[in-house]
């Protein structure tokens, strides 16, 4: 909706859920097991999108609060602000500015995305800083350069099976054309982090070991049809972690997506993706992932949207259990997991509606006590611009 110069978009949805294993704990673990609860989960948000010669300013907020039946926790709200500057030129440069801080609460693949850590109701604060430039028009050439710094903490007292971290992470690519839909690529991705541990103060200690990685890519990318993008990337990275005894990953990378439409309503979203990321499982400096992803939806009636998300994946981890360790000693941990969800908007009205879901969140593991099966029922009204 309109305010003067302003477009606001606020969004509301709330409602019950049911959570057969809120911290998803492992049944063969040797804590107190599976915690099963209802939980009520309220989520106001707001974006403000203010358009200025050919460019465009936009902050966005949102709050959600997780009341449990009976399962406590050191934090109930979450907190996302972000703030996003786009400039355009009339050379088709672009330049982007963009921030976001994210005091969260279940939402650890914010922080974590091969998802190796899992909800423990712990608290987190990430801070997220990005600098972009780049000239995107078919059929000429290209660019993009990124620069971006990222800190995580959690909260004081905290005890979480994770590491704290700060660092920057650039990208740089070339796009040649192809054609007047296609191009080929080039780009070069680094990651410069310290890894800190947790209960400790940040700031006032030395990290436990470093990040450095480099990453070179080659692939095509392009648009199939209208609205209908792809990229592939293949190449070979190197992720190195000084101050670590554990080992390092030098090998093949790459990733690819794809979005198909059909008839204006139906949507279908493929990705590929096979990388390292950070791991804090004894003395592994990483675990090798190797995922798909799908995300199907369709609109429907005039306003109702339905629609299905999976994602798969499958870690394995770079250093075999240490021998002085009495739980399977000599064994190199690998976790398959399969996340999939189903879900409908239905829409009574333009900015009114019901929604349900069930989400599905299942991990089979090697090693004694990492795997989980969960599954969470929700129903709840969305209202405004969801």
């Amino acid at each position: 909706m309109l305010v003067g110069p302003w477009i606001l978009a606020p969004s509301l949805t709330s409602g019950f859920a049911y959570d057969t294993n809120v911290f998803l704990a492992s049944s063969t673990s040797t804590s107190s097991g599976t915690i099963s609860d209802r939980v009520l989960r309220v989520t106001p948000g707001l974006v403000a999108a203010l358009p200025f010669r050919e460019s465009l300013l936009k902050l966005d907020y949102s709050v959600t609060r997780l009341d449990y039946g009976k399962t406590p926790l050191e934090r109930n709200l979450s907190r996302d602000a972000g703030i996003d500057l786009a400039l355009n030129f009339s050379t088709q440069d672009r330049l982007s500015l963009r921030a976001n801080r994210n005091l969260g609460v279940a939402e650890t693949l914010a922080f974590d995305p091969g998802g190796e850590v899992v909800f423990r109701g712990q608290g987190f604060d990430l801070t997220t800083y990005e600098i972009e430039a780049a000239r995107e028009v078919f059929g000429h050439r290209g660019y993009r350069v990124r620069l971006s710094r990222e800190a995580l903490s959690f909260d004081p007292g905290t005890t979480v099976a994770f590491f704290e971290f700060r660092g920057i992470d650039a990208e740089v690519d070339y796009r040649e054309p192809l054609s007047p839909r296609f191009w080929a690529v080039g780009d070069y991705e680094g990651r410069r982090y310290d890894h800190f541990l947790a209960d400790e103060p940040t700031g006032s200690h030395e990290p436990f070991r470093k990040e450095d990685s480099d990453v070179v890519r080659v692939g095509l990318q392009g648009q199939l049809g209208e609205r209908e993008p792809f990229l592939v990337r293949v190449g070979w990275g190197r992720f190195r972690f000084p101050g670590s005894e554990g080992s390092e990953y030098r090998g093949i990378v790459a990733d690819a997506s794809l979005v198909i439409r059909s008839g204006g309503r139906t949507e279908l979203e493929l990705g590929l993706q096979r990388r390292p990321w950070p791991s804090f499982f004894l003395n592994n400096n990483y675990y090798l992932v190797n995922s798909a992803n799908l995300r199907l939806s369709r609109r429907w009636l005039q306003y109702s949207t339905m629609g299905i998300e999976g994602w798969w994946q499958e870690a394995t981890y770079g250093d075999p259990v240490p021998m002085n360790v009495p739980q399977q000693p000599g064994l190199t941990r690998v976790d398959r997991t399969l996340r999939a969800s189903v879900y409908a908007n239905l829409m009574i009205r333009e900015r009114l509606g019901v929604r349900i879901s069930v989400d599905e969140n299942h991990r089979n593991s090697n090693y004694l006590g990492a795997g989980f099966e969960g599954r969470v029922y929700f129903a709840g009204i969305v209202l405004g611009w969801i």
